[in-house]
């Protein structure tokens, strides 16, 4: 006979469990670097609509 495990109750919310670690940190330096790759890209977009 085949029992079904035990379906554990969710206790805790989401967002206090831990970021999985494959997951890249992100860091104050990433997202300076993301908000000047963005500004880049958001440059050329302007530049390309004219």
């Amino acid at each position: 006979m085949h029992t079904r495990p035990e379906p554990t109750p969710k206790s805790k919310p989401v967002r206090e469990l831990p970021a999985p670690a494959y997951l890249p940190r992100w860091t104050a330096n990433r997202r300076l670097e993301a908000g000047r790759e963005h500004a880049q890209w958001q440059k050329n977009f302007d530049n390309a609509a004219n």
